[in-house]
């Protein structure tokens, strides 16, 4: 049991100090009250949303299916891929649809025109108008030609991957081309050695090896010294051109 006496000097400290005190455990139990009001709140909003969550749960998995593939599912086609365009809504002129592309790392969600996708059975978005590549929207298709637009669209891509490859192709024998003509005459300095690479060898190994000067080692070497035998380099290029 524990007693301690007033100090009646500090007395109109006290009244001060009490008055913090009962501010703060007023406060307390109004963050309380505050905290279990929310808390009710919450534990009301999911039961809502899990009322309407549970109408587009599907099995084994968390993500909602919104229920409309029973309507459709629309082909997608880009450049190098295709995959499923889903339906996430419609109207009587509009229809949005969702796809992932970028082997499945975007996800995209288009307004497509109904009426273009009823007359023709398919809609084309150009690149950088609300998706990351130039895409075909398809239901069916029923003219031929409209089969070949697509199937030109990814030649015509092919051909651009062949002229990027190419290209970088070229760019590489030219680089190529050049790093054996500059390495060829660099090695051609092996052929016969200077003193001065010799020196310049030593000057970077010569501590901690030996107490030897260069002009004793360089004394003590033959009079050429010939660690390379280099090639002729030919220019393929030029004798192409020549023949």
């Amino acid at each position: 049991m524990t007693s301690k006496d007033i100090d009646w000097t500090k007395f109109d400290e006290l009244i001060e100090a009490s008055k913090q005190t009962t501010a703060d455990f007023f406060k307390i139990k109004e963050l309380d009250s505050k905290e279990k009001e929310l808390c009710e709140e919450q534990q009301k909003l999911r039961q809502e949303r899990k009322e309407i969550s549970d109408k587009y749960s599907q099995e084994y998995t968390d993500k909602l299916n919104d229920r409309l593939d029973k309507y459709g599912i629309l082909t997608v086609i880009t450049s190098n891929d295709h995959g499923e365009a889903y339906i996430i809504s419609a109207t009587e002129d509009v229809m949005k649809i969702r796809f992932l592309s970028n082997y499945g790392q975007r996800k995209n969600e288009l307004d497509i025109s109904v009426k273009e996708l009823k007359e023709k059975g398919f809609v084309k978005y150009e690149k950088g108008h609300d998706c990351i590549d130039t895409c075909y929207i398809v239901d069916k298709i029923t003219n031929p030609l409209y089969v070949f637009e697509i199937i030109e669209f990814r030649l015509k891509q092919e051909i651009k991957d062949l002229e990027r490859n190419l290209k970088w192709g070229k760019d590489k024998v030219e680089d190529g081309s050049k790093c054996i003509k500059e390495s060829t005459e660099k090695l051609k300095e092996f052929s016969k050695v200077s003193d001065g690479k010799i020196k310049k060898v030593f000057n970077s190994i010569s501590f901690g090896v030996t107490n030897l000067s260069i002009d004793e080692v360089l004394k003590a070497l033959p009079r050429e010294i010939k660690l390379y035998e280099v090639e002729e380099y030919k220019d393929e290029k030029a004798t192409d051109s020549k023949e």
